[in-house]
């Protein structure tokens, strides 16, 4: 089971701190190395990458103009690690990234194998309906092919609202069989699916 949750968002200056000054403080508040600069032809980033108790943190810090940063922290952990440990960052970062008055939305992932060989249409409906017993949700869009089903829902418990097209959408549901091990491999997005399924 992997487990991606990410903090994104929008730093503007008051005049207080440069770009690099923020970069810095705010990945030493997070507990992370001080952020190095990135080759970027474009913008200039900075990056700081480590491991907490397991969890694989990836903080990058995107220079868009002299008063603005584009931020993104993202948390990363697989089946052996106690997913407590990623609760307590995301905590941890919430506080830090309000501290820094930047504008943040986060997103997580869920992805793991399916044990047993089915159609992907089987585990989709076996997905749904554990899930029902938790949640209530509505299907707003999907697509399918031969290997993947993708679904888009309405869960209003869950309080994402993201507007896709003509419909919010709060959660993302996709199935993909695996030609090599014949598996399927299911992802849960909140809300949406931001790594590849």
């Amino acid at each position: 089971l992997k487990v991606v949750v990410k903090w994104q968002g929008e730093w503007t200056s008051e005049g207080k701190l440069s770009s690099f000054e923020a970069a810095q403080q705010l990945a030493i508040h997070m507990g992370l190395p001080i952020p190095q600069v990135v080759s970027n032809m474009d913008h200039e980033t900075y990056r700081s990458i480590t491991s907490i108790e397991g969890v694989k943190v990836n903080f990058n810090w995107q220079v868009i103009s002299e008063e603005k940063s584009y931020m993104i922290v993202t948390m990363e952990s697989t089946g052996a690690v106690k997913h407590s440990t990623l609760l307590r960052l995301q905590d941890m970062y919430l506080t830090q990234i309000d501290l820094m008055n930047i504008d943040a939305a986060w997103n997580a992932t869920v992805q793991g194998n399916v044990k047993e060989r089915q159609a992907v249409a089987a585990t989709m409906e076996d997905v749904e309906n554990k899930l029902q017993s938790h949640l209530t949700f509505s299907e707003v869009d999907s697509y399918s092919d031969e290997m993947t089903i993708s679904r888009s829902y309405d869960a209003p418990s869950l309080g994402f609202d993201l507007a896709s097209g003509n419909y919010n959408m709060d959660m993302q549901i996709a199935v993909h069989l695996d030609e090599t091990t014949g598996l399927s491999r299911v992802s849960l997005g909140f809300p949406i699916i931001t790594i590849e399924y």
